[in-house]
């Protein structure tokens, strides 16, 4: 089998090594894994800027091409499939773009608006995680709630759907249909209409798995992206 470059990049409140059950299956395949921590996560920590969408997106594209690399993969997470969404047209020698549960486009303007209202309100899920409520203790420059507003919003969404249509590498969406923070019904019905004319596109389900998948379906998600590789070897 082909071997790969590839590079992980996380979700919203997440961290380099949370999936690392995932990528060490991966490395002893014989492909080099990249992980980082983004700006304001993990052990990345400044909190002297406010980061948002478009700030990861010019953040992730210098340290993906930094590298020089060649034969690379991009896997993206939640918020980090929303990155990729966006900048994978940029990535130098890109293979393809695998996006776990990514944030996107499929919420209408009446629930992205009540999704934001949730977030203020702090009833929405990702305002419980411990990275979140820690983070908005801090009171500096940095505000997660910020961020959140940002994913869910118009101009994000516009950019996500704009850019995805400049990828010109196969694309694989795959989701988990018991996801409780990115609705499976939804997305899988936006990019199948988004995607209906790219012939490199697969949306792949993972039965019963959250929005994590690697923590419950590690064994399904492994076969997954092994059934990437191969359509694109």
């Amino acid at each position: 089998m082909k071997k790969f470059n590839i590079f992980y990049i996380h979700g919203f409140g997440d961290y380099k090594t949370i999936a690392d059950s995932f990528f060490k299956k991966i490395k002893k395949q014989g492909h080099n894994v990249h992980t980082f921590d983004l700006p304001n996560h993990g052990q990345n920590l400044d909190f002297s800027k406010q980061f948002l969408i478009s700030d990861y997106c010019k953040y992730v594209t210098q340290y993906i091409n930094s590298y020089r690399l060649q034969n690379v993969i991009v896997i993206g997470h939640s918020m980090g499939g929303a990155i990729l969404s966006i900048i994978a047209h940029k990535i130098k020698s890109l293979q393809c773009v695998i996006l776990w549960d990514p944030a996107n486009p499929s919420l209408t303007p009446k629930e992205r608006s009540s999704v934001r209202q949730s977030i203020k309100n702090k009833t929405n899920p990702i305002t419980k995680f411990d990275w979140f409520t820690g983070n908005t203790k801090i009171n500096k420059a940095w505000d997660p709630y910020k961020l959140s507003l940002d994913i869910f919003g118009e101009k994000c969404n516009l950019t996500i759907a704009k850019n995805l249509k400049r990828i010109n590498v196969p694309i694989f969406v795959i989701f988990g249909d018991y996801d409780e923070i990115v609705p499976f019904e939804p997305s899988k019905k936006w990019f199948i209409n988004f995607f209906k004319n790219k012939k490199d596109f697969e949306f792949i389900t993972i039965k019963n798995a959250s929005h994590s998948p690697w923590k419950t379906h590690l064994r399904q998600l492994i076969i997954s992206f092994n059934h990437c590789l191969k359509k694109i070897t």
